[in-house]
């Protein structure tokens, strides 16, 4: 295919064009619909349209994100209950520990709020184009490599998702196929391969 930009060759799996640098996922999206509504659609396309992921991995980071939560809020009543006794703590130590209290407690929050969505959410099945992959450090003291992907749905929305290892290291950037959402939280994702278009006669 060529670019809808500069009009230079561009490979049907490519998610921007190495000539512009212009993304042209569209095109993508086209050659995706079509596999997925063509009547002579394989078995296996047939397969990943039924399948369900698991949302265990999704519900474990929401797990330990209360559990990191609860951690901070009784790690800050424990500061309270033993300072109030001995009525030694300076102002800016209860100030801090107040703010990371609260910080726990939000964390709980948002935890419990996306185990509830997680569980009562139907599962979707869109298709998608990998943008990006990334890695970032998360946890403070604590940290820990959260792998990101880069998901660009059919109706045009960008969004990072938190990803398993596994999952990270199964995708690469440009890949087409349908990813499996459930609540809000990207479950996994399953490539497609696009059809390769043919080139001009003479060429």
């Amino acid at each position: 295919m060529n670019c809808r930009f500069c009009g230079k060759a561009v490979a049907t799996r490519d998610a921007r064009c190495p000539h512009c640098g212009e993304t042209v996922v569209s095109a993508d999206f086209r050659s995706l619909q079509d596999v997925i509504t063509s009547d002579a659609a394989t078995g296996e396309v047939q397969r990943l349209l039924r399948h369900t992921p698991s949302a265990r991995g999704a519900g474990a980071r929401l797990v330990v994100m209360i559990t990191f939560g609860l951690g901070m809020v009784g790690l800050t009543v424990f500061f309270f209950i033993v300072t109030t006794k001995r009525r030694d703590a300076a102002p800016i130590f209860q100030v801090l520990m107040s703010i990371v209290g609260l910080g726990g407690l939000a964390m709980v929050v948002g935890g419990v709020r996306g185990l509830v969505k997680l569980t009562r959410s139907p599962l979707s099945r869109v298709p998608a184009i990998v943008l990006a992959k990334g890695q970032k450090m998360s946890g403070g003291r604590y940290s820990h490599e959260v792998c990101l992907l880069t998901i660009q749905t059919e109706d045009g929305r960008k969004k990072r998702y938190p990803v398993s290892h596994v999952l990270f290291a199964e995708v690469e950037e440009g890949d087409a196929g349908i990813a499996y959402f459930r609540g809000g939280y990207l479950l996994d994702f399953n490539r497609l391969q696009l059809p390769t278009e043919k080139p001009p006669e003479g060429q």
